[in-house]
């Protein structure tokens, strides 16, 4: 019993070993890592600031792609037809088409205005308030009906079913636009996923080359330390943290400088933005994203060098 006992023992005292000399030389690796930056501080800021700006430019297109997307999406709340019915039609007969364009259609919500509350409406938007105080029967206006489509309506379909109803004069509909900012918000996506993969790609052969220098500059220092018995991976694994540190690093430039910019830019929208009403404004990465982001540039890290690493450190013998 006591021998199985010591046998137990001496393996975990082992293990414990072990696993002290693998934790210890993840700490070594780490340390070494940092000291690459301090030891050269200014190659070290210009390659990271090359890796923040490959970064930074799919993370710009990113933004840009929500703040169009909110944008349209405000807009597209806010979508009405506007149809100005002809003037011998009266308001009941307007109550009625509305209700009717409401069931047989794709409409949402159909409302008939009187053309005195249409009056108003213009006389306090343009300040017009002579035209305001014209009698009723005097009114140039029509009576109107306001119509927001579903989700599901086919927009380019109404607009020519309108144009052609009889009792429909004219049709106030900007669904050309809708479109149009739409196809704008599907390519600024397209730009986005192409320019982002580029990117990484650049991001992998600044890594690769950097940290391939890194190796030939201390090869007679690898060439010892293999000597004397230290394997592939364990020489290996210095430069994977210093490829996880570049992407890491790289990263946390990115966001501060798209950060930055956002700010500067909004702080020049603000102005532009009040004369039209309108709250469109860039917004940085959020905590979740840019946690994800980290993560990604340190993976992306790590895989470069270790594709750098793998061969070169297997050639020095």
């Amino acid at each position: 019993m006591r021998v199985w006992t010591s046998m137990i023992t001496k393996f975990i005292n082992s293990r414990k070993t072990r696993l002290s000399h693998w934790l210890h030389h993840h700490g070594q690796s780490l340390s070494s890592s940092l000291a690459r930056f301090r030891q050269a501080p200014l190659s070290s800021v210009s390659v990271l600031l090359l890796i923040a700006i490959a970064f930074a430019i799919p993370i710009a297109i990113h933004i840009t792609f929500n703040a169009v997307n909110s944008l349209t999406a405000q807009w597209d709340q806010d979508k009405q037809i506007t149809l100005f019915l002809k003037s011998d039609i009266n308001l009941q007969q307007a109550q009625e088409l509305a209700a009717t364009l409401q069931q047989q259609l794709a409409i949402s919500k159909a409302r008939a205005i009187d053309k005195q509350q249409v009056l108003s409406s213009f006389t306090l938007d343009t300040q017009y308030a002579l035209l305001g105080e014209s009698k009723e029967d005097s009114n140039p206006l029509p009576h109107i009906i306001e119509l927001v489509p579903s989700d599901q309506a086919d927009l380019e379909q109404l607009a020519g079913l309108f144009a052609t109803h009889p009792d429909v004069d004219q049709t106030q509909f900007d669904w050309l636009w809708f479109q149009r900012l739409e196809a704008i918000s599907q390519l600024i996506l397209s730009i986005q996923w192409v320019m982002s993969v580029v990117l990484m790609l650049t991001v992998v052969l600044i890594i690769v080359n950097v940290v391939r220098w890194e190796i030939s500059s201390r090869t007679a220092e690898i060439e010892i330390i293999k000597l004397v018995g230290a394997s592939d991976s364990y020489v290996q694994r210095p430069f994977l943290y210093y490829g996880g540190l570049l992407g890491m690093l790289g990263v946390l430039f990115a966001i501060g400088l798209t950060s930055l910019s956002c700010w500067l830019i909004n702080q020049s929208l603000s102005p532009l933005m009040t004369l039209f009403t309108s709250e469109f404004r860039l917004v940085s990465l959020n905590q979740a994203q840019a946690m994800t982001l980290l993560l990604i540039g340190t993976v992306i890290g790590i895989f470069s060098s270790a594709v750098a690493s793998r061969a070169k450190i297997r050639a020095i013998s």
